[in-house]
């Protein structure tokens, strides 16, 4: 009788174990990087960490500086297989949404920089669901309308988003 109740505890436990791996093998999770190229691009490189494929639909940025403002979105439409991974030059919608918060002015007044730290987050489609990534953030420096440095910041909290 003890020999069948050992038995069932261990397959109770090793199917509990089963699912959790299943689970964590099938949970859509995207990883998310930005960096400086060498041409001066900001770019994204996101890579599918998952076994299922998604959609990223929606990069979302915030200036962190401030706090007053909302994330804005931008439209995406980039499939990822699972395991594999993509880039995206975001260079340009990082300059507008400084240039659309006016804390960079436009191009007829190019003398101006800016310093201050941003996020980026992704919306992707999985299985019918949106989930999201955690913000990832970075210091920016935008001089003559371009990125001229780019920093990654390592300790980013991804608790409340104040742009929701």
């Amino acid at each position: 009788m003890w020999a069948t109740l050992r038995y069932a505890r261990a397959a109770d436990k090793s199917l509990q174990l089963s699912k959790e791996q299943l689970d964590r093998e099938w949970r859509p999770h995207l990883h998310v990087e930005v960096r400086k190229t060498k041409e001066g691009d900001a770019m994204m490189f996101v890579t599918n960490l998952a076994k299922p494929s998604v959609l990223v639909k929606t990069l979302r940025i915030r200036i962190d500086e401030t706090g007053q403002y909302p994330a804005t979105i931008h439209p995406l439409n980039i499939p990822l297989l699972g395991g594999h991974g993509d880039k995206k030059n975001i260079a340009r919608d990082l300059v507008e949404e400084l240039q659309f918060r006016g804390l960079v002015p436009t191009i007829l007044q190019p003398s101006h920089q800016w310093r201050g730290a941003m996020s980026v987050s992704l919306v992707f489609e999985s299985a019918g669901t949106y989930p999201e990534t955690k913000w990832v953030g970075f210091v920016v420096t935008v001089r003559h309308n371009a990125i001229a440095e780019l920093d990654p910041i390592r300790d980013v909290l991804a608790t409340a988003d104040p742009g929701k």
